[in-house]
């Protein structure tokens, strides 16, 4: 796992200095591919949500090491999805466009093995937000 939490460190820090137009191409790539993913946004100050997006992935770097903050916060965030109207299949889709955009900016660094452990902690992050939609629900 630490080499893992490594991966996900080093190549989020690449990022960073670019994280603006990062989130920019994750959520014009979104709509591009998937156009009713936009009515999500319809009244969502979007630089303001890109910046919630950048922060979000900021905070899920700087608590891998501490995964009871990270699990506290990924719940609530779950839950505040759902009002939103997200449902479960939508974080596969938020999933796959993450990846594809973590490849085109990170270019000849993006590695197999990069590409794994985002994978996995995209899917550990879906299933804690989920759990989190998943108490909003029953509520």
């Amino acid at each position: 796992m630490t080499v893992q939490i490594e991966l996900l460190e080093t190549s989020f820090q690449a990022i960073t200095p670019r994280g603006e137009a990062f989130v920019t191409a994750i959520y014009e790539r979104l709509f591009t591919r998937f156009p009713k993913t936009r009515a999500f946004f319809s009244s969502t100050d979007m630089k303001e949500q890109r910046k919630k997006l950048l922060g979000a992935l900021a905070l899920v770097i700087q608590n891998l090491r501490k995964p009871e903050v990270l699990t506290s916060a990924l719940k609530g965030l779950g839950q505040r999805h759902v009002t939103y109207g997200v449902r479960p299949e939508h974080y596969a889709i938020v999933g796959a466009i993450l990846l594809e955009t973590f490849a085109d900016f990170l270019g000849e660094h993006w590695t197999p093995a990069l590409h794994d452990a985002w994978a996995q902690a995209y899917e550990a992050v879906s299933a804690i937000m989920l759990e989190g939609a998943n108490v909003a629900a029953a509520a």
